[in-house]
């Protein structure tokens, strides 16, 4: 079973065909129906984690968070309200230090 483990990752670098063919390959090799059992709570629980991790950001917004992005994206396009990254680390550090003088 290591063997077919080890060909497994020498191979991550295959297409999806190939990919699910190895992946049976190596739990045809299995014959312990607990281990098969722990294999599919682990795949399940990467699907499940896979598709909260494709949900989409946007959706979990309220409305005012979503309103006032919208508002900041048509505000970088037209041009207004940029700031350059060298202002802003100016403006932080100066931020930093006044709070490190006790001020």
């Amino acid at each position: 079973m290591l063997k077919n483990i080890v060909i497994f990752f020498n191979h991550l670098i295959m297409n999806t065909l190939e990919i699910k063919g190895s992946l049976f390959d190596l739990l045809w090799s299995v014959d312990d129906p607990q281990t098969l059992l722990k294999v599919r709570d682990i795949v399940l629980d990467l699907l499940a984690n896979a598709r909260e991790d494709n949900a989409d950001w946007w959706d979990e917004l309220t409305p005012q968070q979503q309103s006032r992005l919208d508002m900041a994206i048509s505000d970088a396009k037209a041009g207004k309200n940029i700031v350059s990254h060298e202002a802003a680390m100016a403006h932080f550090d100066a931020r930093l230090k006044k709070l490190g003088n006790g001020n």
